[in-house]
């Protein structure tokens, strides 16, 4: 251990600072004999100066338990010229306290001999500070044990339920899919034996009931698969413009159908995303601007590179637009945004299946409108390939 020098301190001031100071101050001299003791030491310990000048080791303030550490600090500071330690001392009424001691040797000028001052400070809150700190940490750990069991069981319980809504959502559709089949292939054999315009009529009204029914049950599975958290997204890289142009070009018989045009500004953008799922994101949106826009109107699909790695697609018509009341229920299950139409072509999920969909890529969707008449805007987000935008 590296044996630190000797401090040297002049008689007057160097009683005044033991007295004036802060922090308890006794001096040994090299005998071991108590020969200063300042007012801090005797106002933690209770004892009177008198009563601890002239003692030698060990002291009174100094339990008996506690003898041995005692002697080891002494030798120690004997031999290296410093301590620091924490030991226990003993007020005049017995009470036991914590005490932080820093000893280092200084030179009496009037001696012409080495004493031994000792700094203690009383550190009975700041151990009662730690207790309750430990005390709360462990509080803490134990609450947060607890918390994370029961976060496990209503996790394990929310899966099992979903598990057992997925699975009845399943069967049913399976139960309900498999007799719909043969009466949807069957209605079109049916309608060429019949000649008569009533029975026509009839049979036009249980195929399109039938039609919509199907369409009811296969949205209804889609949807229940995309809330599921099992479900897997095969993510690739896409070009956007090919891509919406491809989507473009396959339902040009819908367009023709309502007259409408359709504009394209979209720079060349890689995207990342599954593919078919993708598309049929872009077909619901545009079928959707389609059936909700009059003839001859336009729909217009732009994008742009937003900062957080994303771009944002925006699918603009002109049709019948939304209340704000309407947009706030546009992404709910079965919601129309216009019941009274009794559009046999909408099942109402196809908005919340959109949003599946671009939640399951990390992005987002939301509907703006200035108003009825006016138009409604579909704005989205799909992650970027790296941030990277095509030169």
């Amino acid at each position: 251990m590296q044996r630190r020098e000797t401090i040297v301190i002049p008689d007057e001031k160097y009683k005044s600072f033991i007295e004036n100071a802060g922090l308890a101050i006794i001096t040994l001299n090299c005998e071991g004999v108590h020969e200063k003791v300042n007012s801090a030491f005797c106002g933690i310990t209770g004892f009177e100066k008198h009563e601890i000048i002239g003692q030698k080791i060990p002291p009174v303030y100094w339990p008996k338990r506690f003898i041995k550490e005692l002697n080891e600090e002494i030798k120690r500071i004997q031999t290296s010229g410093f301590i620091k330690t924490q030991s226990y001392l003993q007020r005049r009424n017995h009470d036991i306290f914590p005490a932080n001691i820093t000893g280092s040797t200084v030179f009496d000028p009037n001696t012409c001999k080495k004493e031994y001052i000792l700094l203690i400070e009383d550190i009975t809150q700041t151990k009662e500070n730690e207790r309750e700190l430990r005390l709360t940490r462990d509080m803490l750990i134990s609450i947060n044990n607890k918390l994370e069991k029961k976060i496990k069981q209503r996790t394990e319980q929310v899966e099992s339920l979903i598990k057992q809504k997925d699975d009845f959502i399943n069967q049913l559709g399976h139960d309900l899919k498999n007799p719909l089949n043969p009466i949807v292939n069957l209605l079109p054999v049916l309608e060429g034996k019949l000649i008569d315009d009533t029975s026509q009529e009839i049979i036009e009204v249980i195929k399109r009931n039938a039609k919509y029914m199907k369409d009811l049950v296969l949205k209804t599975i889609q949807l229940a698969k995309l809330d599921s958290p099992n479900v897997v997204f095969n993510f690739e890289y896409l070009n956007l413009a090919d891509t919406i142009q491809q989507i473009i070009e396959n339902m040009k018989i819908v367009f023709e159908n309502h007259n409408i045009k359709i504009e394209i500004k979209i720079n060349e953008f890689i995207i990342r995303a599954d593919g078919l799922r993708f598309d049929e994101l872009i077909r619901n949106l545009i079928d959707n601007a389609v059936k909700y826009s009059q003839s001859g109107g336009k729909i217009t699909i732009e994008a742009k590179e937003k900062p957080s790695g994303f771009v944002q697609i925006k699918i603009i018509d002109q049709g019948i637009g939304m209340t704000q009341k309407q947009i706030s229920h546009v992404f709910e299950d079965f919601y129309k945004a216009d019941p009274s139409r009794h559009d046999f072509k909408s099942s109402g999920l196809g908005m919340s299946i959109c949003k599946k969909i671009v939640e399951k890529h990390g992005g987002e969707i939301w509907v703006e409108s200035p108003g009825l008449d006016k138009g409604t805007i579909i704005l989205f987000t799909i992650p970027l390939k790296d941030d990277e935008k095509i030169e």
